[in-house]
């Protein structure tokens, strides 16, 4: 089991990766913070178009325009 510090800071960590992936546009960087089952879609859902791995997830923020990850950085 971890010690207390360094559980307290896994979640730090991993909040620093999510936003430096999205404030980058590092696709590479997002696709490793996902599970290989990840989904992605509308609230609504589930819809025939939504995705269903991370890999399509992926090619979904790839095809915005612009990049879907500039809402989140301000550019």
């Amino acid at each position: 089991m971890p010690n207390d510090a360094s559980a307290r800071g896994e979640p730090a960590r991993l909040a620093e990766r999510v936003r430096l992936a999205l404030e980058s546009g590092d696709l590479d960087a997002i696709r490793d913070l996902l599970e290989p089952d990840a989904r992605w879609g509308a609230p609504a859902g589930p819809h025939a178009a939504d995705c269903k791995n991370r890999d399509q997830v992926i090619a979904w923020w790839a095809a915005r325009e612009p990049p879907a990850h500039a809402r989140w950085s301000g550019r």
